[in-house]
């Protein structure tokens, strides 16, 4: 180390490139830092949810929890399995091992699956499974009310329409999801008294057949009118038909194109052709056929108006405050033409900035103090001074190892840089007050920025190391804790490495320039 300062004050132009090229460096380095609320972490959990609608709990265990749970138990590095079996629904939790790698995990799980799903009941559903991670958390969250006083229904099409659309367009977006939609559906209500009329000329018609037939005879009524809807309201592909050379896809069948086809539908003919629409009961403005809103058990409100719910998911490898920047973007230029209000929920990217312009504030004033002290004790301008540009420097450089070293700006590694930034003026203030010192007792500039840097060297080297130390006990821990911590440890150790370097090599290279040769 006592060649390294002699190197940095004889090099003192070498040392100041270098400088500006760790500032280069550092603001690359911080505008492509990705930035997200937590860490991404190998969580060795995973859930697998299977419906069984209309199944009670003993019927889902025995049917669906116990076959999925034998396969899954299969699967390699597994440590526990639960299951809760409740109505409708299977729930069963894996538990892997520490080092699992959960995206493999997740691939065998499927594969698992999907050699007994053939065995299961035709009414059970898909298994769905859910890796749990953090970034299956929203980053925004907003509402969409419609300001001109249009209806849910309107305000749903509008937001299928204009809103849903653009947000998926925008780069990083992974899924976009609305509740409290308006989801219409065609109910018929039917009039018991005109089908018990029907019914009893539908049986007098098979009197007059075959008094030996033993078939029963057939009912005019909810189940009979039921299944010619179904029959007729389907499309079902029957093959191909070659025509000159070329295939073309039969279908029989057709669905019911609107409201009008199906109170026209002929149910039976007696003669009189009976349709749909003669067996249904009118409201009270004489319509047979009506619209409602079957998401009846689900719905969003704002302020007590009907609102719609909009939650965005992000890709992994993009930034929450990109996306989030873009996704406000979008919603401001939406919201010009006045016919929606859109109101922010949640917002990812607003506590990440908030976290940073924390730690921005915790620098600005840790600086401000590091140089109040400095100057009652000094009594000096230009040591202070030094002091002053080393803590800037020192943070650029640890924002170059934390951008090499992949760690993401997050309220992990962040509360790591605002403990580092604390630490970041002590070597440098350790090396000024000796080389002031040396420069009170009559040394030169030049003697006393190499002989007080070579004299305290071999002490901030061993505080700086002592400190780091204290960390390397996470390197045993196990699981996704050490994802945690070591993102902390790693960023308090680049700022004090970036502390170190800066006080043996730039505060000796400016001290020797700067301050004045009679000691102040």
């Amino acid at each position: 180390m006592k060649n390294l300062a002699k190197f940095s004050v004889d090099r003192a132009i070498t040392v100041f490139m270098a400088v500006v090229l760790v500032i280069v460096f550092g603001i690359v380095s911080y505008t492509r830092l990705s930035t997200d609320l937590f860490p991404s972490m190998n969580i060795p959990y995973s859930i697998v949810v299977t419906t069984y609608i209309g199944a009670s709990p003993e019927e889902v265990e025995e049917v669906v929890t116990k076959p999925l749970e034998e396969v899954l138990s299969t699967t390699t590095n597994i440590a526990s399995v639960e299951s809760n079996s409740q109505e409708n629904v299977s729930i069963i939790i894996l538990e892997f091992g520490s080092d699992a790698n959960m995206d493999s995990a997740v691939i065998e799980m499927r594969e698992n699956l999907d050699m007994v799903l053939s065995q299961l009941p035709d009414g059970v559903g898909s298994p769905m499974i859910i890796k749990i991670n953090p970034d299956m958390m929203p980053i925004i969250q907003f509402s969409v009310s419609a300001a001109n006083g249009e209806d849910q229904q309107w305000l749903t099409e509008y937001v299928n329409e204009e809103v849903l659309p653009q947000i998926e367009r925008i780069g990083g977006v992974a899924s976009v999801d609305m509740s409290g939609g308006y989801e219409s559906e065609v109910r018929l209500v039917l009039d018991e008294d005109a089908i018990a009329a029907y019914d009893l000329q539908f049986q007098a018609m098979q009197d007059f057949g075959d008094p030996t037939d033993e078939v029963p005879n057939m009912h005019f009524d909810k189940e009979f009118i039921s299944g010619i809807l179904q029959a007729q309201n389907f499309e079902f592909p029957i093959g191909y038909l070659n025509l000159g050379g070329s295939n073309y896809l039969v279908r029989v069948g057709d669905d019911f194109a609107s409201v009008a086809e199906i109170e026209n539908l002929i149910i039976f003919d007696m003669g009189t052709p009976i349709t749909l629409g003669s067996v249904l009961l009118p409201d009270e403005d004489g319509e047979v056929i009506r619209y409602f809103n079957a998401n009846e058990r689900e719905y969003s409100k704002l302020d007590g108006n009907p609102a719609i719910s909009i939650t965005v998911q992000k890709s992994a490898n993009f930034a929450t405050t990109d996306v989030t920047k873009e996704v406000l973007a979008l919603l401001d230029d939406i919201g010009v033409d006045d016919e929606v209000d859109f109101t922010i929920l949640l917002d990812q990217g607003e506590y990440i900035q908030q976290a940073t312009g924390g730690v921005t504030t915790n620098l600005m004033w840790g600086a401000l103090l590091a140089m109040v002290v400095l100057l009652v004790f000094l009594r000096s301008a230009r040591a202070t001074f030094i002091v002053a540009i080393a803590i800037p420097i020192s943070l650029m450089f640890a924002i170059v190892l934390i951008y090499l070293s992949g760690i993401t700006l997050n309220i992990v590694s962040l509360g790591g840089l605002a403990l580092g930034i604390g630490m970041l003026v002590d070597n440098s203030i350790v090396v000024m007050e000796n080389i002031f010192r040396l420069k009170k007792e009559g040394a030169s500039n030049r003697e006393a920025a190499i002989k007080g840097t070579q004299q305290v060297s071999g002490a901030i080297i061993a505080s700086t190391i002592t400190t780091i130390a204290v960390f390397l006990p996470i390197i045993f821990i196990e699981g996704f804790i050490r994802e945690i911590f070591i993102q902390m440890a790693l960023t308090i150790a680049f700022s004090l490495l970036a502390s170190l370097m800066i006080a043996l090599t730039l505060v000796p290279a400016i001290s020797s320039k700067i301050l004045k040769e009679n000691g102040n």
